[in-house]
């Protein structure tokens, strides 16, 4: 019974072991109100991630992305679900800098407000995002526009799922 109780429990090893090969493995963690530079591995001088930090070293650490709103709801909305408000991308960052090509002054409340040049802050340098920087800075604009236009194109357009 020993026997047949321990070659069970390895053949399940073995399969849950297999299985999991056979798919992506990786992690996103989504967290609001925390700055790019609130952990150690982006270099805060001393706020401790050790765990978070190990993470980073032993996997990948991503430092561009796309939102699909510039508040948490909306942004995880569109992170599980692929649908983007309108199909309009609200942030992109890019290296170092984030532009915000949409806002609002609190998520429900007021309009819209469309940024043409986007508000854009270097995220290492300022990460509160208190400073707009794009007024000396449009070759940076210019590049994220170019990711940003690269990225769209390769999303398939979707029916907004919040205007139902």
């Amino acid at each position: 019974m020993k026997a047949i109780l321990t070659a069970s429990c390895f053949l399940a090893l073995f399969c849950v072991t297999t299985r999991a090969e056979e798919r992506p493995n990786f992690i996103v963690i989504f967290c609001d109100d925390m700055g790019y530079g609130d952990l150690g591995c982006f270099g805060h001088p001393t706020i401790r991630t050790p765990h978070l930090d190990g993470m980073a070293r032993d996997g990948q650490k991503w430092t561009n992305f796309y939102v699909a709103a510039s508040v948490c709801t909306s942004s995880r909305a569109g992170l599980l679900t692929s649908f983007y408000r309108g199909q309009k991308i609200y942030a992109a960052r890019v290296g170092a800098f984030k532009a915000h090509f949409i806002t609002r002054p609190s998520y429900g409340k007021g309009q819209a407000v469309e940024h043409d040049p986007p508000e854009l802050y270097n995220v290492e340098i300022d990460p509160s995002e208190k400073y707009n920087i794009a007024e000396n800075h449009a070759e940076v604009i210019a590049r994220i526009r170019k990711a940003v236009a690269k990225h769209a194109a390769s999303v398939a357009p979707v029916e907004d799922q919040l205007a139902k």
